[in-house]
């Protein structure tokens, strides 16, 4: 009997994701993530008695609409640096599970980059390889292993699993 460890926790989601077919050896071109650092770390010192609220509030708002731009553009790049599109419909800090119309084999290994959050734009990049295929209601399930991912990306991704397993945590207490 096949019998699984692991050592993170995963969560059923929908994300959009963006892919293309890469060595086991290759790095993941996508370096960045476009959004993660902002939210003004450490803006707070800029509230000042010398700063009016209203202005802090304007600095806010213009960095908001900045990601949403960056994240229209990075969309934009996504789609022609990485011709294959799939959706992620679980995802932990090992790897995820992705359904797509582009066939892949196990053995492939990709290049993925995944949008964990729109609103701030939050992507990471990864490349795996295809460990698992499954059909489930007629449709091919592939089960995708990082290979070599960037600990910051990860960490978003444990992150996300972490507050999305809060979310359903209190949808069940309602």
């Amino acid at each position: 009997m096949n019998q699984e460890s692991r050592t993170f926790s995963r969560v059923k989601t929908r994300l959009k994701m963006y892919f293309r077919p890469t060595s086991k050896d290759a790095r993941p071109l996508f370096l960045g993530c476009v959004g993660c650092e902002s939210q003004f770390r450490g803006f707070e010192d800029f509230h000042s008695p010398h700063l009016p609220k209203e202005f802090f509030d304007f600095l806010l708002n213009l960095d908001n609409k900045l990601n949403m731009i960056l994240n229209f553009l990075s969309q934009k790049t996504l789609s022609q640096e990485y011709q294959y599109q799939g959706e992620v419909i679980e995802i932990s800090g090992a790897g995820f599970r992705f359904i797509s119309s582009t066939p892949v084999k196990v053995g492939d290994f990709i290049e993925a980059a995944v949008a964990l959050s729109s609103v701030p734009p939050v992507l990471i990049g990864a490349v795996g390889e295809v460990i698992r295929e499954e059909i489930v209601q007629d449709q091919k399930i592939y089960a995708f292993k990082y290979v070599h991912i960037r600990e910051s990306d990860r960490e978003q991704i444990v992150q996300f699993v972490f507050k999305e397993q809060r979310e359903i945590l209190r949808e069940q207490r309602l």
